[in-house]
């Protein structure tokens, strides 16, 4: 009678013991796997948000002025903000091959700056500012420095010609490299998406910083 009774005591045990251990290595191991399974599917998601945000910016570059697209990007967890950056993008062009203009040292709330020809066919150069609120300015460099300016902002645009007969040679674009900035935390890490000038910067947990950038108005490709 009493190994009669023992057996199904035993029995009870055993099957709580296993029990126990599946319990218990569900909380250690399969749940935090769900949860990071998770957080890699929601980091996912919000990448994709951003990549197809950078095609559509390519789309709206591509098209030239007055173009537009409508975008919209969700998320489900984690935060977005927009960041104001204090670094700036400054991009010279030139129009005609005798003439390679460089603007230099000229950045936001700046009233003069450098613009001069590498090559040294132009000695003074006539400018023309143009303002995103629709202002403009007018005025020619002096030694290589142009000055006297209201102070520059993003979006500003200059127009250069040759002061000597008119002969319009290029311009240049001062831009602020805003970002669209996006971070999350969970169990698997912290996550931070970037979106800075047309492209895509991205930190995953435990990894290096990954890029896919592709700088504004088809001045190249940045690393």
């Amino acid at each position: 009678m009493g190994e009669e009774a023992m057996s199904p005591v035993i029995g009870t045990v055993l099957i709580m013991a296993m029990m126990v251990t599946i319990v218990g290595t569900m909380l250690a191991w399969g749940i935090p796997q769900i949860q990071d399974n998770e957080a890699w599917a929601q980091y996912a998601t919000t990448r994709s948000n951003l990549l197809n945000l950078d095609a559509d910016l390519d789309q709206v570059l591509l098209q030239g002025e007055g173009a537009s697209r409508s975008t919209t990007v969700s998320i489900g967890l984690g935060t977005f903000v927009v960041r104001d950056s204090p670094d700036t993008l400054v991009i010279s062009y030139s129009g005609v091959g005798w003439v390679d203009l460089a603007a230099r040292s000229l950045s936001i709330g700046d009233t003069s700056f450098r613009l001069a020809d590498l090559q040294e066919n132009v000695d003074v150069l006539n400018v023309t500012l143009s303002y995103p609120d629709g202002s403009s300015w007018s005025g020619s460099s002096v030694e290589g420095v142009l000055s006297g300016f209201p102070a520059a902002v993003s979006g500003l645009r200059g127009s250069v010609s040759d002061a000597s007969n008119s002969t319009a040679l290029g311009g240049f674009w001062l831009y602020r490299d805003d970002a669209l900035s996006y971070r999350y935390a969970s169990t698997a890490g912290l996550f931070q998406l970037r979106l800075v000038s047309g492209g895509l910067l991205a930190r995953e947990p435990g990894g290096n910083l990954r890029t896919w950038l592709k700088m504004v108005r088809g001045c190249g490709i940045k690393r």
